[in-house]
């Protein structure tokens, strides 16, 4: 069966850790096809005023990764708040040859259990998580407690960018030199769209 890497995300903006967590993925899954999928309105984080078109823009930055697809699945025209649930369930009526993996952080396995119909998702996905170190009890725990339910869960470890998304917004707005972590492609688009300005 072929491989379907699904990573969403609301990628705001799309920043170094981003790409280095899919490059890891990607080496280790060896998909035959990955998805980026930025959320409309997501329910684990605020996406601010930035609109859902500028966070598609700018994630057309992981086109550089070769076979992947940039999906605006989750965006369709709505406002309310999307679940993974959702995307799972279209991407299986769309790929129904593909085994489904997707990208999680290890923040999000260890709340997992919140998430909207979890245990539907382990049954449509198999779950691919990144951690930042070798050593981590609370998801080395979820990771037990969840595997008893049923869960499919790869771990895998990556380089981590130690700065988030909400700090580069910060750091845009005090007029920080961020180049260092945004691709020049997405440094040019928030310039020319001067977004996350001060007083924007």
């Amino acid at each position: 069966m072929k491989k379907l890497l699904l990573f969403g995300g609301a990628f705001n903006p799309p920043h170094e850790g981003h790409m280095r967590l899919l490059a890891s993925a990607i080496d280790y899954v060896k998909p035959d096809m990955t998805m980026v999928v930025p959320t409309s309105v997501s329910p684990h984080k605020v996406s601010g005023d930035i609109s859902f078109s500028h966070r598609f823009n700018m994630a057309k930055v992981f086109k550089s990764f070769s076979k992947l697809r940039l999906s605006g699945v989750e965006n369709r025209g709505r406002k309310r708040k999307n679940y993974t649930i959702e995307t799972l369930k279209w991407c299986r009526k769309r790929y129904k040859n593909y085994e489904i993996y997707l990208l999680m952080g290890s923040d999000m396995l260890t709340s997992f259990t919140t998430w909207s119909r979890y245990r539907k998702i382990l049954s449509l996905a198999t779950l691919v998580v990144a951690s930042r170190e070798e050593s981590d009890i609370d998801l080395e725990e979820a990771i037990k407690e969840l595997t008893k339910e049923g869960a499919r869960i790869h771990r895998i470890y990556f380089d981590p960018l130690v700065i988030s998304s909400s700090e580069l917004r910060k750091a845009i707005a005090e007029g920080k030199d961020v180049s260092r972590y945004l691709d020049v492609s997405v440094v040019k688009y928030i310039d020319k769209h001067k977004l996350y300005a001060a007083g924007n």
